[in-house]
């Protein structure tokens, strides 16, 4: 029987079984640093892809990176920046213990 470490990409067995941190791309890292200074907003891959200097596609795919990741969201609503409605990003934030 194959275990969930060994049937896991990357060796990353996923959100809440990870064995370690993962390694972040550093356009991965750029837009992390972006999102957390416009964390209440969040924003469009078009307008985060603008930002750090970089294609939509490598966008999109950096943004795929940092939610499997864990680091941040995307929900659909208002660009913080262009403010159209489409898939924005978001940090995510785990909720606090009330």
């Amino acid at each position: 029987m194959m275990s969930a470490a060994a049937g896991a990409v990357g060796g990353v067995v996923g959100r809440e079984g990870r064995c370690a941190p993962q390694m972040l791309s550093d356009t991965a890292v750029a837009i992390l640093a972006f999102l957390q200074t416009i964390a209440a907003a969040g924003a469009c891959e078009e307008c985060v892809g603008v930002y750090v200097g970089v294609a939509r596609h490598e966008a999109i795919d950096s943004i795929r990176e940092l939610v499997d990741a864990s680091r941040i969201l995307c929900i659909y609503g208002a660009c913080g920046l262009c403010r159209q409605r489409r898939l924005v990003a978001r940090v995510w934030r785990p909720a606090s213990a009330a």
